[in-house]
């Protein structure tokens, strides 16, 4: 990344909505923003299922609903003429204003399993309810994101809803029976329903999925602005279907919401649940993505990602990598050039994890990461040089990797460590240095670091820069050693008037209608997150400056999910709890799925997906050759792919292609063992 390019770029493209318009980007905004598009061209969310949260009529409870049948619920009992027998409940929701009912209907098959899994199936829609008869209506939708599982190719010719009807009769004192089907396609069920009580005020079941704006409606004249700059983009192939659509043209970003189901999976782990969707291969596997995420508390999925990296991803050099493995080995290590930064994310999760929980297992996994990193700089013999990566020599060494020499023949490394991969001595090293106070045993590796950091400093061109990667530098040798030195640098750097209204101003985040720095964001995020927990931690008057710097990052960012800064600003924003927050960081790790799964996710076969009319990373002028398309809304993270640090991955990604090469969960572990370190979760979460 190129972060003078990106900054005075964004600079240029931010410039025109403050002569258009002085739209924030305060978080407070997001209840007054323009609401989501309508259901014909908008996210795919079924408005019918959100009514049963809104008011006192929808709810089933009180004085709306009737005593006795229609309004209330049912035990149901049926048989799928395709999947076999079934028992649930549904219930009968009375509106009297309206004049109408709805009805939710959850069910669980007794023969039917899914890799292993219990299936279960929850829909709503509309009923015309009297004592005599319940008839029924529902849409499910047949295409949700996964074009393909397991090599078979989904249909996606037929994507328009499935209009699911059906009548139910009396059949003694509170007892329905009758069939519901899509007219002899695909779905034929018999069922009776029997009365089992009033409403009590809560819906059996709520499809809770929503969206908010990213930001705000653009400026009339600001969007044509947009509209013109990027031109070049709308004769792109895959851009063309959307150029009459409603949400395409407002161009409008949404964040996704969908906690639906969690407290159900959470209580049955070996459960899936479509929702919505007729039951087919590919609505089970989704629901499995679903579970994954929901079906395990974080703390569970933490237990999992610190022994699946050992297992699995910590290659014999000690470094991070994505493998092809089964249940008991690793078949084959991906080549990854970026792993000194995801390696230094997980060495400090294992720091935190031995700050938290004291475990040995956790300093250890802390140590093998930290010597490869050491191994990154020692291998290369050229001052201020480091490696991008090392692994070991297997005689068949991947293009552009270099074999060691001398003492390091059992190793290639990726050369070129640069601005990016600096960042990942920050985490490692600043964690490292914080679990290892006060040990005996390990000056080694205290002045190994010291000597690393030093070396950067002095000799690597981004590193001493003069700017704000080397004030990061500074700091920590200030609070590793109290070299007067290294003190009076640090402060002469962070009282400067740039750097200082930088760092007060969020370190360079800018989120203009959907467009930032994608990738960048992890990288900006680490660097604030780190300057300011020193300073925090020397007690430098520059602390409140830094908050104030953090909590400006936090609200700027969180509404274009960018779940990171909800995670790591709240401790660091603010000294006191803040619950809003945390609880939105709490859903993003909810959200996170274990293990990660790479699958043929491909949201532009929904029929109500639409890209954006914008490009990703505008200011690499390339957007008329269609290679940074995205889309327009930021799907919950078991709906998208993920690929090895989820953080620094675009939250309008909406496509991804299946492998058997799984990505390490370093990205989970680090933000799960900051919020336990810092407070935010425990270990009942």
């Amino acid at each position: 990344m190129k972060r003078a390019q990106f900054f005075w770029f964004a600079v240029v493209l931010a410039a025109p909505a403050f002569l258009f318009c002085s739209c924030g980007d305060d978080d407070d905004d997001a209840h007054d923003a323009a609401g989501p598009p309508d259901d014909d061209t908008g996210e795919p969310e079924d408005d019918d299922t959100e009514d049963d949260t809104g008011d006192d009529d929808d709810s089933g409870g009180g004085d709306d609903d009737e005593a006795g049948p229609p309004a209330g619920i049912y035990d149901v009992t049926g048989e799928d003429a395709e999947h076999g027998p079934y028992s649930g409940q549904a219930q009968i929701l009375a509106n009297p204003e309206m004049k109408a009912y709805r009805f939710v209907r959850t069910v669980r098959y007794a023969d039917l399993d899914f890799e292993g899994d219990e299936v279960a199936w929850a829909f709503d829609g509309a009923a015309d309810a009297s004592p005599e008869s319940i008839a029924l209506s529902a849409s499910l939708f047949p295409v949700w994101y996964l074009a393909a599982y397991n090599g078979d190719a989904r249909d996606t010719e037929n994507t328009g809803p499935i209009a699911v009807t059906g009548t139910l009769t009396a059949d003694g004192d509170g007892v329905f029976t009758g069939t519901l089907g899509d007219g002899g396609k695909n779905i034929s069920l018999t069922e009776t329903w029997t009365w089992a009580g009033p409403n009590n005020g809560e819906p059996i079941w709520v499809n809770r999925r929503s969206t908010a704006p990213m930001h705000e409606p653009i400026e009339p004249g600001l969007k044509d602005f947009f509209f013109l700059l990027f031109g070049s983009m709308y004769d792109v192939p895959d851009i063309q279907p959307y150029l009459e659509r409603d949400d395409f043209n407002a161009a409008i970003h949404y964040a996704v919401s969908d906690p639906t189901d969690l407290n159900f999976l959470r209580a049955n782990p070996d459960t899936i649940r479509v929702i919505q969707q007729p039951i087919d291969t590919f609505s089970m596997a989704e629901a499995k993505s679903r579970q994954r995420a929901y079906g395990q508390t974080l703390t569970e999925k933490a237990a999992f990602y610190d022994q699946n990296t050992v297992d699995f991803h910590i290659e014999g050099a000690g470094m991070v990598h994505s493998s092809i493995h089964d249940d008991n080995a690793v078949i084959t290590w991906d080549a990854d050039f970026s792993t000194m930064e995801w390696t230094g994310s997980y060495i400090a999760s294992q720091a935190m994890r031995y700050l938290v929980t004291g475990e040995e297992e956790a300093l250890d996994n802390m140590l093998t990461g930290l010597h490869g990193q050491f191994l990154c700089w020692e291998i290369v013999p050229n001052p201020g040089e480091f490696a991008r990566a090392v692994r070991m020599h297997d005689g068949n060494s991947p293009a552009d990797w270099v074999q060691g020499t001398g003492d390091y023949t059992a190793y290639d490394y990726a050369p070129n460590g640069n601005n990016d991969m600096s960042h990942g001595f920050y985490t490692g090293f600043f964690w490292s240095w914080l679990a290892l106070d006060g040990l005996d045993g390990y000056d080694d590796e205290r002045d190994e670091m010291v000597t690393i950091l030093r070396d950067l400093v002095e000799n690597h061109p981004d590193v001493g820069d003069g700017l704000i990667n080397e004030l990061g530098f500074q700091m920590m040798l200030a609070y590793m050693t109290d070299d007067a030195e290294h003190v009076n640098r640090y402060r002469q750097l962070l009282l400067s008037p740039h750097l200082n209204w930088f760092l007060a101003n969020g370190n360079g985040q800018i989120a203009v209608y959907g467009i930032s720095d994608w990738s960048g964001n992890y990288l900006i995020a680490q660097q604030l997150f780190t300057i300011a927990k020193i300073a925090i931690l020397l007690g430098d008057d520059q602390e409140i400056m830094l908050r104030h710097g953090c909590r400006v990052a936090m609200e700027r960012m969180a509404r274009y999910r960018a779940n990171i800064y909800s995670i790591v600003m709240p401790p660091l924003a603010s000294a006191f709890p803040m619950t809003f927050e945390i609880d939105r960081a709490k859903l993003a790790l909810a959200e996170f799925p274990a293990p990660k799964i790479r699958r043929d996710v491909d949201w532009t076969i929904n029929p109500r997906f639409s890209m954006s009319p914008f490009p990703d990373l505008p200011w690499k002028l390339d957007w008329g050759l269609g290679l940074r398309l995205r889309g327009l809304y930021a799907y919950p993270l078991f709906e998208r792919d993920l690929d090895n640090f989820v953080w620094r991955a675009g939250s309008l990604d909406y496509k991804g292609g299946a492998s058997d090469m799984e990505p390490p969960g370093v990205d989970y572990l680090f933000a799960y063992w900051w919020g336990r370190y810092h407070g935010l979760w425990g270990e009942d979460d």
